[in-house]
């Protein structure tokens, strides 16, 4: 649910032009089930009922917004189309309750009995199989009130998954041509080079001939296999990475330029370049001299 709230402090607008907020009401001990920090002041307790007064709990940016540079706790946030303040009391981390790719909203967070709703979500910390845990709270809740509906029991590994499944398709179905392109660059990138050296058979042999070792060819061989091969790869690096900011907004935790990533198929395709020039070269050198000589003739 989101809500119209005004910090304490703020200007007072109409009720349509303040910022909205997603409120949820929770009860003790929620935040540590779910995993939620606890950065400063305290938590709801059993104490804050409805005849308690008031309290509010914000998210760190809720805080960083409305109270810069300030001290949140002690504060009041009057929120609600009733506008009832009540007095931060402590402050938790941030939460993706919009998608792992959108940003944090701000978020604040009331005692269960202070306001309650027509539904509820039971967050249940398991320390062994969650879904025997859960048949044993769904009987609970049954053995409470026969009639009361329980849906939607998954766990927060199971709700991530199903978030991510349209993309986690996507991303595969991008990483199979993405296979087949480093296949047949691979492939085309071993020929090329393997056919150019090829070609210079008959150049190696006449070196031979003239008094060049075996090492000083695959020596010059390689060189120019390896410039060839760093030229390229520098030029496809800065082209991947103006390209690849393109899928950036489908990426998780992983940067568009991932160094680790750059890093291995650079390595990749120099490896292929060096053996590209190698094998080819060292056929070359394997070849008599003089059968090279009768092939300039």
């Amino acid at each position: 649910v989101y809500a119209p709230v005004l910090a304490e402090g703020q200007p007072i607008v109409l009720l349509g032009q303040r910022p909205l907020a997603q409120w949820n009401s929770v009860t003790p001990g929620y935040f540590k089930t779910v995993g939620i920090p606890l950065l400063h002041g305290r938590d709801i307790n059993w104490a804050d009922d409805e005849h308690a007064p008031r309290v509010v709990i914000v998210s760190d940016s809720m805080a960083r917004r409305f109270w810069p540079g300030r001290n949140p706790l002690g504060q009041h946030l009057a929120y609600g189309r009733d506008q009832l303040p009540g007095e931060v009391v402590g402050i938790v981390g941030d939460v993706k309750n919009q998608g792992l790719e959108a940003d944090s909203v701000m978020v604040f967070y009331t005692p269960y009995p202070q306001r309650t709703w027509t539904g509820m979500t039971i967050a249940i910390r398991a320390a062994g199989d969650p879904h025997l845990l859960a048949r044993t709270a769904h009987a609970q809740v049954l053995a409470l009130d026969r009639d009361q509906p329980v849906t939607n029991i998954e766990t927060l590994e199971e709700s991530l998954a199903s978030t991510l499944e349209r993309r986690r398709q996507t991303m595969y179905l991008l990483a199979a041509f993405a296979a087949i392109a480093l296949l047949l660059a691979v492939v085309g990138l071993y020929g090329v080079m393997a056919y150019s050296v090829a070609q210079r058979t008959t150049e190696i042999g006449i070196r031979q001939a003239i008094g060049a070792q075996r090492g000083d060819i695959l020596r010059l061989i390689l060189g120019q296999g390896l410039r060839l091969g760093l030229a390229g790869i520098g030029i496809g690096v800065l082209a991947a990475m103006a390209l690849t900011r393109l899928i950036s907004g489908m990426l998780y935790r992983v940067s568009a330029t991932d160094p680790l990533t750059f890093a291995g198929i650079s390595i990749l395709f120099l490896g292929v370049a060096l053996a590209a020039s190698y094998v080819p070269a060292y056929r070359a050198t394997r070849v008599d001299p003089l059968e090279a000589l009768r092939g300039t003739g």
